[in-house]
C-alpha cells in the first residue's frame, strides 16, 4: 500500500465485505431451512396419504357391509361389528352416531374414492416432494461454498424465482445480473472445464456440454455439474484431467470435508434434466465412479 491510510481503508473494505457475505449467507440459509421444513412436512403428509390409499379397500368393504346390514345397525351407535363377506371373521366399523347407516356407508365410499385417486397420483406426488428436498440440499451446499457477494446474490435471485425468498426492495449489486453461463477452468493438460455454482449455472453447464464430453457429479449427494471437454474423443482424455475434474466436483460438494469422496462420471449425452425440474437437478447413468482423496490436499 502507498500509505497507512490506504492500507486501513483496504482492511476496512475487506472486513465489511466479509460481514456482508456472512449476513447474506445467514439470510439465504434461513430461507432454505424454512423451505426444507415445509417440504419435509409435505413429504410426510404424502406418505400418510399413500398409506391411506393402501387402506382404501377396507373403506370400500366397510361401506358395502353397512349397506348390506343397514337394518341390523342400531341407531346412534358409535361402532358396529359385522360379519365379512369373505367369511373370514368380522370387521368392527366406526360410525358417526348422528348419521344413518346409509349415510355412514356413503362417507366410507367417498373416502375410498378420494384415497383411490391419491393412490394413482402417489408416485408422482412422492417424487415431487423428494425432488424439492434434493434441490434444497443442493442450494444449501452452494450457499455454504460461496465466497463472494456476487455468488450469493446469484443464489438469492434463484431462490426468489423458485419462491423460497421474498425479493428485497434494493436490487442486487451484481453487475452480471441475468448472466447464467457456465464457469470455466482448465486442467493441467490444457483441457477446458465447465462448472456451476448455482442451479441455473449447472443447467447452463449441461446445455453447453457436447454429447461426448465427460460429465461429473459427486455420488448420491449435493454438488455441482462439472463437464470436461473431450473433443468428441472421450476415450483419449488423459486420466490426470479426469481426476482433476472429479476433484473439482468433490471440492464444491456437500462431501467436501470428507477425506475420500466418490464422484460419478458419465457421458454428457447420458445426463438428462427432468421436465419442469428445479434448477440444477439431473438424472444420469454413470459409466464409472472415481474415488477422490481430498485428504491428500
Amino acid at each position: 500500500m502507498e500509505s497507512l491510510s490506504a492500507a486501513l481503508e483496504e482492511l476496512q473494505s475487506r472486513i465489511s465485505e466479509r460481514q456482508r457475505v456472512r449476513e447474506l449467507k445467514e439470510r439465504l440459509l434461513g430461507a432454505v431451512s424454512r423451505g426444507r421444513s415445509k417440504a419435509e412436512r409435505t413429504l410426510q403428509k404424502r406418505r400418510e396419504a399413500v398409506q391411506r390409499a393402501r387402506d382404501a379397500e377396507l373403506d370400500r368393504e366397510r361401506g358395502e357391509l353397512l349397506m348390506a346390514y343397514q337394518h341390523q345397525v342400531p341407531a346412534g351407535t358409535k361402532e358396529v361389528t359385522l360379519p365379512r363377506f369373505s367369511g373370514d371373521g368380522e370387521l368392527t366399523i366406526d360410525l358417526d352416531p348422528d348419521r344413518t347407516p346409509v349415510e355412514n356407508a356413503q362417507a366410507y365410499f367417498k373416502r375410498y374414492k378420494k384415497s383411490e385417486r391419491l393412490g394413482d397420483l402417489a408416485p408422482q406426488l412422492l417424487a415431487a416432494a423428494r425432488h424439492e428436498l434434493e434441490y434444497l440440499e443442493q442450494v444449501k451446499t452452494q450457499i455454504e461454498v460461496a465466497e463472494t457477494i456476487e455468488d450469493l446474490e446469484l443464489l438469492a435471485e434463484e431462490l426468489v424465482e423458485e419462491g423460497y425468498l421474498a425479493p428485497e426492495k434494493t436490487p442486487p449489486s451484481r453487475s452480471s445480473k441475468g448472466e447464467r453461463g457456465p464457469r470455466t477452468a482448465q486442467t493441467s493438460d490444457g483441457l477446458p472445464l465447465l462448472y456451476g455454482k448455482s442451479g441455473t449455472e449447472n443447467d447452463a453447464v449441461l446445455r453447453a456440454a457436447n454429447p461426448d464430453d465427460l460429465w461429473f457429479h459427486v455420488k448420491d449427494a449435493a454438488g455441482p455439474h462439472v463437464v470436461l471437454r473431450s473433443d468428441s474423443r472421450p476415450e483419449d482424455v488423459p486420466e490426470s484431467s479426469i481426476e482433476e475434474a472429479a476433484r473439482l466436483a468433490a471440492a464444491l460438494s456437500s462431501q467436501r470435508r470428507d477425506s475420500k469422496v466418490e464422484v460419478d462420471c458419465a457421458l454428457a449425452k447420458n445426463v438428462n434434466k427432468p421436465r419442469r425440474g428445479r434448477p440444477g437437478l439431473a438424472y444420469y447413468h454413470a459409466d464409472r465412479t472415481i474415488v477422490v482423496d481430498l485428504g491428500a490436499e
